[in-house]
């Protein structure tokens, strides 16, 4: 009896110690991005199967995504305005997707499932090396390095209304050919429009009680119209047609100057300036 417990207990430190190795992980420091410091500090990791497990929030947010929580479908969104793709606990099954265009990459296992540990989701390293292609994402020392070939859109951290901030939620832009596309309904409001969906219609109106305008997903052409009078301006294109990007629709930034004069809507680096 005393032999068997012996080796009952033999047994049941060897698979401690082979759980243990299995977990074993390098003790990550720090990360960069393209050669820049991304201000990560240390980050918990282990290992499951061949993968390197990271905590997803942590990371993404650091990398410039978006990172949103669905409870009821236990899953997490990420979207840094080019890519985006969403993850589901307990699924091997990744993805990713265009933020801007249709289509996306089939779907892959890659070793681990996504799961939560101490009240964070974890995700294999190699999902961000999936989204930013080979050696996109890799264990060097105690650094994740991060190689993205791709630059995120601009965002608009401050909105000034000649010159005197708002309050207005940080928001990206976009470039489309020479354009700056905005989201429509964000941007319509500082400058006192009215935005609704035409019913039944793919269409957006805008009316601010002087002037009106229909714009089209997808059509470049452009009018405005007295709010209280009969005719209206001859169509223009702006470059750029309207176009849904993660589930808002944004127009060129050019719009605002043709229903409300010309410098009405101007950029400097995070800041955006309106002249009304």
């Amino acid at each position: 009896m005393k032999r068997m417990a012996q080796i009952a207990a033999a047994a049941v430190l060897t698979a401690a110690v082979s759980w243990s190795t299995a977990l074993a992980a390098p003790a990550i420091t720090g990360g960069q991005l393209n050669g820049t410091d991304l201000g990560l500090g240390a980050v918990e990791t282990y290992v499951s199967g061949d993968c390197t497990m990271v905590p997803v929030r942590q990371v993404a947010e650091a990398l410039g995504f978006t990172v949103t929580w669905d409870g009821e479908n236990r899953a997490i969104s990420m979207d840094d305005g080019v890519l985006h793709t969403t993850i589901t606990i307990g699924t091997d099954l990744y993805w990713y997707a265009s933020s801007v265009a249709i289509g996306m990459s089939s779907p892959v296992e890659l070793g681990a499932v996504p799961e939560i540990r101490e009240n964070q989701t974890y995700v294999p390293l190699s999902l961000f090396g999936m989204m930013y292609g080979e050696d996109g994402a890799v264990v060097e020392g105690e650094t994740l390095t991060f190689t993205r070939s791709y630059d995120l859109p601009q965002e608009i951290t401050e909105t000034r209304v000649n010159g005197t901030p708002i309050n207005l939620i940080p928001f990206r832009v976009y470039e489309e050919g020479e354009q700056k596309m905005v989201p429509l309904e964000t941007v319509a409001g500082v400058f006192s429009f009215q935005v609704e969906k035409t019913e039944g219609e793919d269409s957006w109106t805008l009316d601010n009680g002087v002037i009106h305008t229909t714009v089209y997903p997808g059509v470049d052409s452009y009018w405005y119209a007295s709010s209280t009078a009969v005719g209206m301006s001859a169509p223009v294109s702006l470059g750029a047609a309207p176009k849904m990007i993660g589930g808002r629709l944004y127009v060129p930034a050019a719009l605002f100057d043709l229903l409300c004069g010309e410098g009405s809507l101007t950029f400097e680096g995070s800041v955006m300036e309106a002249e009304i």
